[in-house]
């Protein structure tokens, strides 16, 4: 299998795609909420956390993101109520100093019995709303955002095949 030659703006392979978020309203205030489906945790920087005056319960658990670089879990916010449109329920929230972004995690969907789902025109996330109904929710766009990319550009990645060594 090789790469392909040309940059053709049609090809569906894409190389790096938008990541999804959602705009949920928390205590006093509306905060964009990472998608992330291989997040063991929904977490919130502490900053986050004092801006909208949450209840934090202060606890102690290492914690390594991405990489193995440590983002320790320094408080929990539980029960913090999540509005998404007409949908709004109880989410366990976890507070690092070093997180650079709000997550709502593997907890959020398993919770809500979420999925993901994957269109021509980008990425929604589906979940059951407080009346018992399906409620979707788009979170990335094809082509709108940062992140979409399905042109051959390896940057600076260099390629060199495995050599035979009969």
């Amino acid at each position: 299998m090789t790469p392909h030659d040309s940059s053709d703006p049609t090809d569906p392979c894409y190389y790096s795609c938008a990541l999804g978020y959602v705009l949920a309203e928390v205590g006093e205030g509306k905060v964009d909420f990472m998608i992330d489906s291989g997040s063991m945790v929904n977490a919130i920087p502490r900053s986050v956390a004092e801006d909208l005056d949450l209840e934090v319960v202060q606890v102690d658990i290492p914690m390594k993101g991405i990489g193995g670089a440590r983002c320790d879990i320094t408080g929990v916010v539980e029960n913090c109520q999540i509005n998404i449109g007409r949908f709004s329920g109880p989410a366990h929230l976890f507070v690092s100093p070093k997180a650079q972004d709000c997550i709502l995690g593997r907890p959020f969907l398993f919770d809500y019995g979420c999925t993901l789902e994957y269109h021509e025109e980008g990425e929604t996330l589906s979940f059951k709303g407080s009346k018992g109904r399906r409620v979707s929710v788009p979170l990335a766009r094809i082509g709108h955002g940062k992140g979409w990319n399905n042109k051959k550009d390896l940057g600076t990645n260099n390629f060199k095949p495995f050599e035979n060594s009969e």
